[in-house]
């Protein structure tokens, strides 16, 4: 059976002198691996070396039986891994949200709405040149997809209330935490029952639960947002995501 679909590569590992297994993240069939025979070849049906964070139209050989497809055709366009290469910041934050991506989607679940969203991210931070403002916008921009995964997943964080009581969120609230074990916003009446919870600066939770507040955060807020996102990863993973500490470092 022949799959046709657009797809992004998040992870290429060498098979073999000629060949390499390839994972697509695929807009209409999910997280598909599949075998590229002759990928390495200088006259490469698929136009040479398949790189991470390459896309575009692909179609693969599939079989009920078969662990991995076998890669038929695919046409990549590089703009992403252009852009990206001459922005360190910017492709580190790209390979923690792949990291993200291929951890947290399951095999053959198709999530277009994600796929169309990553997509405009990988091709929104590539667009971002260094410079003073770049690091905000990168994170901004990285914190959006993330809520985006985490949504998509079904895990997405309750933001707008208490997780625990139910007390909607306000500005007025004596002290507010966030808490990965209970999945959000923690009120100062409920914070003592989970250990994990987090602290929050008032500007931090502003942001965290308003999109127009969050557009306009500075970079030492994103920061902490980052940091909160990436404990939460954590938790969730059960393992620290490998390019969390890059990213922040970078950044």
């Amino acid at each position: 059976m022949l799959l046709k679909d657009q797809a992004i590569c998040i992870r290429a590992i060498d098979y073999s002198e000629t060949s390499q297994i390839v994972t697509f993240f695929a807009r209409d069939h999910g997280k598909v691996g599949a075998m590229a025979k002759g990928a390495k070849r200088p006259k490469s049906a698929f136009g040479g070396t398949i790189e991470l964070l390459s896309y575009g139209d692909l179609v693969l050989a599939d079989s009920p039986n078969a662990k991995l497809a076998t890669l038929t055709e695919f046409q990549p366009r590089f703009d992403v891994v252009r852009g990206l290469s001459g922005h360190l910041a910017a492709y580190h934050v790209g390979l923690l949200t792949v990291e993200l991506v291929d951890a947290l989607i399951q095999d053959r679940d198709p999530h277009p709405g994600l796929w169309d969203g990553f997509l405009r991210f990988l091709q929104e931070i590539a667009s971002i040149r260094p410079g003073g403002n770049a690091g905000p916008e990168i994170l901004r921009r990285a914190i959006e997809c993330q809520g985006q995964i985490l949504k998509e997943i079904g895990l997405q964080p309750v933001l707008d209330t208490c997780a625990n009581c139910g007390l909607p969120y306000s500005p007025t609230w004596h002290g507010s935490y966030f808490s990965s074990s209970a999945n959000g916003l923690v009120c100062r009446d409920c914070e003592g029952a989970f250990a994990d919870r987090m602290s929050l600066a008032e500007s931090v939770a502003q942001a965290l639960t308003s999109p127009d507040r969050l557009r306009t955060a500075d970079l030492q807020v994103l920061r902490t947002i980052e940091r909160l996102l990436l404990g939460h990863f954590t938790n969730l993973l059960h393992h620290r995501p490998k390019t969390a500490d890059y990213v922040l470092k970078a950044l």
